[in-house]
């Protein structure tokens, strides 16, 4: 909660509470580079993911934000590297795959990031978080090719399936 209101010291204190308990809790590591990486203090947030994955190779939710940082810098090659390692540990994913997707565009491998946002589309899920993040990154994904007709589509497709287009539509 402190985290999302922008109370970054309140958060860091009890992170490091935690850590006063237990040295080695590799979510408290994580969720402290998260602070520093909401602060755009992003070297030090990508020191504390590290030391994170050092504990727990595994930690999911540390290497997601140490992918989401490196994508920001524009560490491309090793964002996906971190993403890579999400799927060896657990392959259903939905929102890592959809960062993948659009990491592979930044890496200019074009076919296979439409492939990727070709699979995720036959996927059944109604997280809309995870239906607008699939359509930004899709639609900018297309954007970045310059297949603009094909962009608008997917920008369509979202507007159409969505109950607050309604909304929009009445406001246009």
């Amino acid at each position: 909660s402190y985290l999302y209101s922008k109370k970054y010291s309140e958060a860091l204190f009890y992170f490091n509470e935690i850590l006063n308990l237990n040295e080695n809790d590799s979510d408290a590591y994580s969720s402290i580079g998260l602070v520093y990486d909401f602060q755009e203090e992003h070297d030090t947030a990508l020191k504390y993911f590290n030391i994170a994955l050092d504990i727990n190779s595994e930690n999911i939710a540390a290497l997601a934000c140490k992918a989401d940082t490196l994508l920001g810098q524009g560490n491309f090659n090793e964002s996906l590297d971190c993403l890579n390692k999400i799927f060896s540990i657990k392959d259903d994913i939905i929102m890592t795959k959809i960062t993948k997707s659009y990491v592979l565009w930044y890496l200019n491998k074009f076919e296979e990031s439409l492939d990727g946002f070709k699979e995720i589309d036959k996927l059944d899920f109604d997280d809309y978080g995870l239906k607008k993040s699939y359509y930004s990154y899709y639609a900018k994904s297309l954007v970045n090719m310059e297949r603009l007709d094909d962009a608008l589509k997917v920008y369509d497709e979202f507007l159409d399936n969505y109950p607050f287009n309604e909304e929009i539509k009445k406001e246009s």
